[in-house]
């Protein structure tokens, strides 16, 4: 195989010269080298990444395998479980892990390791320990004839258990012993297990198990949880945080500190709330996702010039970073993502400091090594607070005209108003109209007053009152304003307003405790969610008052033609735009995915396919014997 591009952009116009024979023929040489011998797969993770892209992509009837089939004489068992994989998002799946995000809502969220060892399951029944290797996640390989050499296992489990976990080994052991031999912890760990004869590396108990899942069916533990009771019987679990959202840029600045400080080698980050769930028994989960990014190739070492401080409608200050000009991927790179301030805290980000970057396709280059801090951290000159999870900094005054922008802009924005965009906002709010209900009322004579031209200003004018009079529905419209606060969006509005339609009449008539009693009922509604509504709850009610002088409420009953069916369209449509498509779909009781999902007795799915045929929503469709519908067809259903 000849050596591969480091230019994603070289490698994948590379792939797709090569035939789809080619293709699985260089993916079964990879899996079996990296996973069953323990050898170099002659493919970086980024690289191997594309390559099972580029044939997603290209063969409509490929499905991913897990791992790797064992080979004959590896002592291949059925294994007791499934043993899957999990679906794998980067840093430019920003998207897609906002979807996951609403899909999986939680008040708290665990991030924990992604190990790059050997992964397999650990059952303790009757009082025998038996290890098992993943395999393809059917078929294993029996090694239990080896745990008695792995001490981080326990030797008094007293209950029936299985665990699943990774054989690894500690990064200081390999450079000290073993570093001459092999050309990482992962390859020699791997090749030993499969080895003939018993290795030093492992009786010399070198190689550690470390314990991540409960895998019994009906345990009812959350993932933190089952972390806490392997602890407690004594085994070494993956390293964890918690977290209260799962935000691109947080989930960066925690796989970048992870790297720099894990005992052991990791290839990425696992992604799941903190609640109990149904274990898949074939596929990947729903509930979780691995999420990766490049970071040991295409780097370049540069001088930071500054920090520079945004602030968002909720007043969080971000961090940017400006650095000496330096030529990356083709493209002259002056700014880099700075993630969080507690990442600018944590490894003294200022001028002057030296860092090792990267940047992956349209990605924002990224920080993924400080190799020397600044004198002092560059912190915003402003007042500002630590927020409650000591990631993100909040601006406590100097800044609160910008946030106000920021958030009258989103609110203009999400309910469609046309032709006024955040400078338009920032124009008329420093002319004096500092609120929307203020912004709503400006006429054209005080809009020529602020400097608008004349065709400018009528424009305007016009928007905000066609808008207006198209009447908004109540749940977008009290989402949008913000005034319910962070994280309370529209679908969770709704689901309030569909449980107690009346809530906003009668909230001022109940204790606070009956008030609560009633919201955490809701589905969807858990403790920080709920206090959060009641606090805003006055505002709301408020806001709801004051904006129905302005505009009419939409009755969001629908005839329910369409209710049970899920739509998914792509392509672009003729004569309509999606948006106009949706929420006549929507109105109808339909709704809307992304993506393709396998059937069940409970969904519906209508795929629409607009043009191309060798989309992943068709390779998807006809995968599971979908109908795929055109758009006369599509145009017939919601008339």
């Amino acid at each position: 195989m000849n050596k591969l591009s480091d230019n994603e952009k070289e490698l994948q116009e590379y792939f797709n010269t090569l035939s789809l024979k080619k293709l699985h023929s260089d993916k079964l040489h990879a899996d079996d080298m990296y996973y069953n011998q323990g050898k170099p797969s002659g493919f970086t993770d980024w690289q191997y990444d594309m390559l099972k892209e580029t044939l997603d992509r290209r063969d409509p009837g490929y499905v991913v395998p897990i791992g790797a089939k064992i080979r004959k004489g590896d002592n291949r068992v059925e294994l007791p479980i499934w043993l899957g994989s999990m679906d794998k998002f980067k840093n430019n799946n920003v998207k897609e892990i906002k979807r996951w995000s609403s899909r999986n809502r939680s008040e708290k969220y665990i991030i924990e390791d992604k190990l790059d060892g050997v992964s397999c399951l650990m059952t303790h029944k009757n009082g025998k320990i038996k290890l098992y290797t993943r395999g393809d996640g059917i078929v294993g390989a029996d090694i239990s004839y080896l745990a008695k050499y792995f001490n981080t296992i326990p030797k008094n489990i007293h209950a029936d258990i299985s665990v699943r976990g990774e054989l690894i080994m500690n990064k200081k052991v390999f450079i000290k012993k073993y570093s001459k031999s092999y050309s990482n912890p992962r390859n020699l760990v791997a090749g030993m297990i499969g080895a003939k004869t018993l290795k030093d590396a492992i009786s010399n108990n070198d190689v550690q198990f470390i314990a991540y899942e409960m895998t019994d069916i009906n345990h009812g533990f959350t993932p933190s949880e089952q972390l806490d009771n392997l602890e407690n019987i004594g085994f070494s679990v993956v390293r964890h945080r918690e977290i209260e959202s799962v935000d691109v840029q947080n989930l960066m600045a925690i796989l970048v500190e992870f790297v720099e400080t894990s005992p052991f080698e990791i290839d990425g980050l696992i992604v799941q709330p903190d609640k109990t769930y149904t274990r898949n028994v074939k596929g990947n989960p729903t509930y979780a996702f691995a999420f990766k990014m490049r970071m040991k190739d295409n780097l370049v070492t540069v001088k930071v010039v500054k920090v520079a401080w945004g602030i968002s409608k909720w007043s969080k200050l971000k961090p940017r970073i400006r650095i000496e000009p330096v030529k990356l991927g083709g493209v002259t790179i002056n700014w880099a993502t700075g993630f969080n301030a507690r990442f600018i805290l944590k490894n003294n980000i200022g001028p002057g400091a030296i860092v090792e970057l990267t940047r992956s396709g349209d990605v924002i280059p990224y920080i993924v090594k400080v190799t020397k801090g600044a004198d002092k951290p560059q912190m915003p000159s402003g007042k500002w607070e630590w927020n409650s999870t000591n990631v993100d900094i909040i601006a406590t005054d100097g800044y609160n005209g910008e946030s106000c922008i920021k958030l009258i802009h989103s609110f203009f924005k999400d309910m469609g108003f046309k032709n006024i965009g955040e400078k338009t906002i920032e124009k008329i709010y420093l002319g004096g109209a500092n609120s929307i209900l203020k912004i709503l009322l400006v006429t054209v004579e005080d809009l020529l007053g602020l400097g608008f031209g004349p065709g400018e200003s009528v424009i305007i004018y016009d928007s905000i009152h066609e808008t207006l009079d198209n009447g908004m529905e109540l749940p977008k419209m009290i989402a949008a304003s913000c005034v319910f606060g962070q994280n309370i969006g529209e679908k969770i509005i709704k689901t309030l307003f569909d449980s107690h339609p009346d809530i906003l009449d009668v909230y001022s008539e109940m204790t606070t405790e009956e008030l609560y009693d009633l919201i955490i009922s809701v589905p969807g509604f858990a403790e920080t969610r709920t206090r959060t509504v009641i606090k805003n709850i006055g505002w709301a009610a408020k806001w709801v008052v004051a904006m129905s002088f302005f505009t009419k409420y939409k009755n969001e009953e629908n005839d329910g033609r369409l209710r049970g069916y899920t739509f998914i369209i792509s392509g672009k449509l003729s004569g309509y735009t999606k948006k106009e498509i949706y929420e006549s779909i929507q109105a109808a009781g339909g709704e809307i995915s992304d993506n393709v999902r396998k059937p069940t007795k409970d969904l519906i799915q209508i795929v629409v396919i607009v043009g191309e045929k060798t989309s992943k929503k068709s390779k998807d469709a006809n995968k599971y014997g979908l109908k795929i519908y055109n758009q006369d067809e599509l145009m017939t259903m919601i008339a």
